[in-house]
């Protein structure tokens, strides 16, 4: 394994949650707006996705990214026209909303484990997806996170092969 120095990237964002805290707008360093709500029975108004389905989706596009970059610098290299994903993350809400609130919990809050598939449109052979999945789940960030934070992820790709010559 090279060393190599550290590249430092940073993110920055905003946050406004509303008066009940169910619902919060978030305020990108590039000037997008991603707004988060929880279902009406969770006390939220139920007027967007989610703050886990955001990280659900953040996985997603990551991965896609992540896929796309080492697919263009594979040797040969392997093409993408897209990809579409399946995914579902499970996590036992005792761990969030367990009662009493007011002791510590045994059980963790986390999203424990995140499994799906990405559909690829390419005409690469099994091996070749094997290869750029593994190479993914090792590059994507939200992933690697993810999976060093305890969770289970297991996103398999599978080639659709509808592109056309």
């Amino acid at each position: 394994m090279v060393t190599v120095a550290p590249r430092l990237k940073t993110y920055h964002v905003t946050a406004i949650a509303n008066s009940n805290l169910a619902s919060t707008v978030v305020t990108t360093s590039g000037n997008h707006r991603i707004t988060m709500d929880l279902p009406v029975k969770a006390g939220g108004g139920g007027s967007a996705a989610e703050p886990v389905e955001h990280l659900l989706a953040a996985l997603c596009g990551c991965e896609a990214a992540t896929a796309g970059f080492i697919a263009r610098n594979m040797e040969p290299r392997v093409f993408i026209e897209g990809m579409e994903f399946e995914v579902r993350g499970e996590r036992d809400e005792n761990g969030a909303v367990g009662r009493p609130v007011d002791e510590d919990t045994a059980v963790p809050a986390m999203v424990q484990r995140v499994s799906g598939i990405a559909y690829l449109d390419t005409t690469a052979s099994a091996k070749v997806l094997e290869v750029l999945e593994r190479r993914t789940s090792e590059r994507c960030p939200v992933a690697d996170m993810m999976r060093r934070a305890g969770c289970i992820v297991e996103i398999k790709f599978v080639a659709r092969r509808t592109i056309t010559d």
